[in-house]
């Protein structure tokens, strides 16, 4: 919805801490294996041939049946911290954040907005086993082309999302090598990305410039890369090169309504924080939608709600009564039609009368001297 005075961004944040390089050695959960709400599988980390790390995946409940064998699922891929890859039971994984959240019962899935229909999503949560961290794009880069050949995945709608160390490595996704000097950015990976979700990262933006930083993720940006960022303004990576010099780049280089910010108050490096997305009641990042149904608005194709222009602010002649409101400049997004409009008053000295509020062009009646503000 927009106003005829200025509208407001809404933010969010990430945070991570360190980046890890080494494969686990040794299992002790076979692959298979059930483990809250998720079974155990492989998942590789380098090129083929070598070893092999392991992953939890959550399958929808209606993903086996023979009737939807054709059908296809958005995916989430959800990159722990470093205090789930302290040890070789992948077990650990379910001790906080979303795959903590499917054990207790959680069925991720979006409404599309446009039809009513019920999206579920496949959710990935790789293991870095032993290694004080998580897995970042130099082992990415082989897990997410693994699991596009090898699942029913709707590459319209893959977003990759981690906490501490992960949403560093979330991070290291779209930019690729991007803290070498200079920049090495993947370009193939991150197209095949629609958007990512950081939280609570302090890792990479502490180890690299802004400027090498923004150079490795402009062209992701500027191609409509979807961020989705949560961090407490406590935590240690909410800093002048942390937060901060991500914001600077989403906001110099993101399209417009693809990219969102939230500060969480008070909150430190904590749960407090990397929990709030998961739940189907939380509004993180729009107060109408949870976080599965805004990753499913702003997949590919679909470039987000259509722009409301309500025309310039008036300034009519004393005694005026009336005058007319056009928002025929309204424009949609992603190759779709408008098919509506709906007019009405934020605020007046009185309750002014809106002729035809579901017209593109309409006039108000009944004002008095005073300030109104009309919605479009």
């Amino acid at each position: 919805m927009s106003t005829r005075s200025l509208l407001l961004v809404i933010l969010l944040m990430a945070g991570a801490m360190g980046l890890c390089v080494r494969a686990r050695a040794q299992y002790t959960i076979a692959n298979g294996t059930v483990v809250g709400n998720q079974t155990v599988i492989p998942v590789p980390v380098y090129p083929p041939g070598y070893q092999t790390a392991q992953a939890l995946i959550y399958y929808p409940d209606d993903y086996n049946l023979l009737a939807n064998a054709n059908k296809r699922y958005p995916l989430y891929i959800f990159l722990h911290g470093a205090g789930e890859g302290s040890s070789n039971n992948i077990t650990e994984l379910n001790n906080t954040a979303l795959p903590q959240a499917i054990a207790n019962g959680l069925k991720p899935y979006a409404i599309d907005t446009a039809t009513g229909d019920t999206i579920k999503f496949i959710v990935v949560s790789p293991h870095c086993a032993s290694c004080g961290g998580s897995y970042s794009y130099p082992q990415l880069q082989y897990t997410i082309p693994y699991l596009f050949s090898t699942y029913r995945v709707d590459t319209s709608c893959v977003f990759v999302g981690g906490l501490s160390s992960g949403g560093s490595a979330t991070w290291s996704v779209v930019m690729g090598n991007g803290a070498s000097s200079p920049p090495a950015p993947d370009t193939n990976l991150a197209k095949r990305i629609t958007g990512i979700m950081p939280m609570a990262n302090g890792g990479y933006d502490n180890a690299i410039s802004q400027t090498t930083m923004a150079a490795a993720l402009d062209t992701n940006l500027r191609r409509g890369l979807a961020v989705l960022y949560i961090i407490g303004d406590q935590d240690p990576g909410f800093n002048a090169i942390g937060y901060h010099a991500y914001a600077h780049a989403d906001t110099t280089y993101g399209v417009p309504g693809r990219w969102f910010h939230t500060i969480v108050p008070g909150a430190a490096h904590t749960s407090a924080v990397w929990n709030q997305p998961w739940p189907l009641t939380a509004r993180v990042w729009s107060s109408t939608m949870n976080s599965w149904t805004q990753m499913w608005s702003l997949r590919k194709g679909v470039s987000g709600p259509p722009i409301s222009n309500p025309g310039s602010n008036q300034t009519l002649t004393a005694g005026t009564t009336s005058t007319t409101l056009n928002g025929s400049a309204s424009t949609a997004r992603g190759g779709h039609t408008l098919t509506g409009y709906l007019w009405s008053q934020v605020s007046g000295p009185n309750t002014a009368t809106i002729t035809t509020p579901a017209a593109v062009s309409t006039t108000v009646t009944g004002l008095v001297a005073g300030t109104y503000v009309f919605s479009l």
